[in-house]
């Protein structure tokens, strides 16, 4: 498995090549796992810079792209 730092939520396994991002819902409080994403991370209120980014991605997107949303649970024991 190859990651990027803490708190970054970019995996790589090589069973599953396709997982590039993961989130931790339980875990130690305030800890980041490396290359994993963190439910508290992702339930903080949005900056300036993130609308910004935000802002820059709608322009990107067309109408006709196509998009896909998956859901997996998967369970990791340390």
């Amino acid at each position: 498995m190859t990651t990027e730092a803490e708190g970054i939520g970019k995996v790589c396994f090589k069973d599953l090549p396709e997982l590039e991002h993961a989130i931790i819902f339980k875990g130690e409080p305030g800890k980041k796992y490396k290359g994993f994403w963190s439910y508290e991370e992702l339930l903080k209120a949005p900056t300036t810079e993130d609308f910004s980014k935000l802002d820059k991605m709608e322009k990107k997107v067309r109408f006709d792209d196509p998009a896909a949303i998956m859901y997996t649970s998967v369970s990791f024991h340390w």
